[in-house]
């Protein structure tokens, strides 16, 4: 400038020299828990739905369990602007069927705090239960069965049948104190008596499968005729009559029940006499007679028929 100082023109860059970098950091977490039924019996369970939504925004998942009972909960991923504590709701969405009660429990509140470890990386926390969130859902099954069976009378002539009554028991294990080791009682289960017309109405047996009983097996019955003879019908002397039932899960909230053929043919044949008798009276007389006693005579008694 030749006053001793100079004059410096820079390009218009020279006060914007900036260089901008990126950075990120990511991560991803999940959580994990098991359905569960009560008393099922199958070897394979159904499969169950369970939804995960997050608290202040619209972030939903519906997920669903396998056939173990492992619930596939999804990934979620979160970068360094995800930085905070998120709140997740988890809550089973199957319903109640087939003989399966869903889990009534409020549904879980998880959370998860992420930090940015300012190394690319992210820190995450879950709470406690984000790798226990299992749901117990509970499995019950009913079923029953009916014998039938009538009662007849040979020789009756009544339009009517008198009642008679009957009993069926059970056959179980003999758990009594000192019972010898394959022994078997048996364990009343009903009564039963015949209408007018012969029918035995035999009581329904039920059958359950639940928390508290399991009657799924093979069951064995006694049915026999409680009454006695008397005013000329003489009981049916055979023996009692054993009838099988076969209960198995058929996975939907019923069982199979499954009878011996004889259950339905449960039949009793009593037999009806009477007897009576009468005698005629009458004398023989002689016009005539002079003697003091009369001689014999001889009579006959015969029968008209067709």
């Amino acid at each position: 400038n030749k006053d001793g100082t100079l004059g410096i023109e820079k390009s218009d860059n020279a006060t914007a020299l900036d260089f901008v970098n990126t950075y990120g950091a990511s991560d991803s977490g999940t959580f994990e828990g098991t359905k569960s039924v009560e008393n099922w019996t199958g070897e394979e369970l159904p499969t169950f739905t369970f939804q995960i939504s997050e608290e202040g925004t619209n972030n939903t998942w519906s997920v669903s369990s396998d056939k173990t009972g492992k619930i596939n909960y999804p990934t979620i991923s979160y970068t360094q602007e995800d930085a905070g504590t998120h709140t997740y709701t988890v809550r089973e969405t199957s319903t109640s069927s087939n003989g399966i009660t869903v889990d009534t429990r409020d549904p879980y509140t998880v959370t998860v705090k992420v930090t940015d470890n300012k190394d690319g990386t992210l820190g995450i926390e879950k709470s406690d239960n984000a790798t226990a969130l299992d749901f117990v859902n509970t499995y019950e099954a009913t079923g029953e069965v009916t014998f039938e069976g009538t009662k007849s009378v040979e020789n009756w002539t009544g339009e009517e049948l008198p009642t008679f009554t009957f009993s069926i028991s059970e056959v179980v294990p003999d758990d009594s104190e000192g019972a010898e080791e394959g022994t078997t009682k048996e364990v009343p289960v009903g009564n039963a008596s015949s209408d007018a017309a012969g029918k035995i109405d035999y009581p329904t047996i039920s059958y359950e499968h639940n928390a508290n009983k399991s009657d799924v097996g093979d069951h064995t019955y006694i049915v026999r005729e409680t009454s006695t003879s008397g005013n000329g019908i003489t009981v049916d002397t055979r023996d009692p009559y054993t009838v099988t039932v076969k209960v198995t899960d058929n996975k939907d909230g019923t069982l199979k029940v499954e009878p011996s053929s004889n259950a339905t043919a449960l039949d009793f044949v009593n037999t009806y006499e009477a007897t009576g008798e009468v005698t005629f009276e009458g004398t023989k007389s002689v016009e005539n007679w002079t003697g003091e006693e009369l001689p014999t005579f001889t009579f006959s008694i015969s029968e008209v028929v067709p």
